[in-house]
């Protein structure tokens, strides 16, 4: 009982303390960036969006490795003040990992099963025989990058988004008939290798985890803008990577005013070609018409490297260098309790 009291009052203090503190900080590197740089392919970046999630899925995952070494045995003699009956590890330090990484569970199962509720009401895909079907399957076999998705790009009708990508772990990209029926195979071409830079980055994953992460900060409010700014540059860095796969620039700016002319709603935990926002779309039609005459040059794999350092640093690091400041307020906490009796 004493050891439970200890691990509620600890995540008290990360959601209360660390997580609003650590939000602030991201907030203004993010104003501070956009005010330095506005253009939208940074914003849409990978670094934008650790900085979105970092708050709460970064210090969470953070604190959890913490706890997490400061239960092994040994790890906490002289920090831990409670008595464990004799265990060597700190049983306190175990259940707050423990309860952080319950709760983040909780939390992205709720958001995986509302995806699923939405993604129930899927649109009528058509048979194989359908002309639209066999014109789609057409266009994926002449392009190499469409040709290895084609499993999953699917024909569909109904009253559905002229086309998008869904799913989380194994997204599919939908195109409907209508959107179709309005576009030529270069524009089709280059729609659908948009939605497949979509695909391969798993963005309705990426978009769900970054909900979740928001849902689970209490001051998240502060970052939905930015995260509305991230899937705006998102937009942008997708419709770069099309060009970049020879996909044809002003087709693929006849797609984009195509699929904004059908006015559909977008499922949730989805991401999809076409918008109804002006603004962003006349920048993207901006942005194409410049690549006609400028091809975009060769992207960089530093911000994937850095990534994936700054997610190896933020597991490894409290088992590298100790658990500071959790090990700190670990025994301020369970000071505060004895002396105030409540263990």
């Amino acid at each position: 009982m004493n050891e439970l009291i200890a691990a509620l009052m600890g995540a008290g203090l990360v959601f209360g303390i660390a997580v609003p503190l650590v939000t602030l900080i991201s907030k203004a590197a993010l104003v501070a960036r956009w005010r330095r740089d506005p253009d939208p392919k940074r914003q849409g970046s990978l670094s934008t969006y650790m900085l979105i999630i970092a708050p709460s899925i970064g210090a969470v995952a953070w604190f959890i490795s913490a706890a997490l070494h400061l239960s092994e045995p040994g790890a906490a003699g002289g920090i831990c003040a409670l008595d464990h009956g004799g265990a060597a590890m700190c049983l306190d330090a175990l259940l707050f990992a423990g309860l952080l990484a319950g709760l983040a569970a909780t939390a992205m199962t709720r958001g995986w099963l509302r995806a699923g509720a939405h993604w129930q009401h899927r649109a009528e895909r058509l048979p194989a025989d359908d002309d639209t079907t066999r014109r789609l399957q057409q266009v994926c076999a002449a392009h190499p990058r469409l040709r290895a998705l084609r499993s999953r790009i699917a024909a569909v009708d109904g009253d559905t988004h002229p086309i998008c990508t869904r799913g989380l772990f194994r997204p599919v990209i939908e195109v409907s008939k209508t959107l179709m029926t309005r576009l030529d195979d270069s524009a089709l071409t280059a729609a659908l290798l948009h939605e497949a830079e979509h695909h391969d980055a798993r963005d309705p994953l990426r978009f769900l985890v970054a909900t979740v992460s928001l849902a689970l900060n209490p001051c998240g409010f502060l970052l939905r803008s930015e995260l509305a700014r991230w899937r705006a540059g998102r937009e942008v860095v997708c419709d770069e990577w099309a060009v970049r796969r020879a996909a044809d620039p002003l087709s693929l700016a006849d797609a984009l005013v195509a699929a904004a002319r059908i006015d559909r709603p977008l499922p949730a935990f989805s991401v999809a070609l076409g918008g109804n926002d002006k603004g962003l779309l006349r920048l993207r039609i901006h942005l194409l018409l410049d690549y006609a005459t400028r091809p975009p040059g060769r992207p960089s794999r530093t911000p994937i490297l850095v990534g994936i350092g700054a997610m190896l640093a933020v597991l490894t690091l409290p088992h590298a260098v100790g658990a500071w400041p959790l090990d700190i307020a670990h025994a301020a906490l369970e000071r505060t309790l004895v002396a105030l009796g409540l263990i």
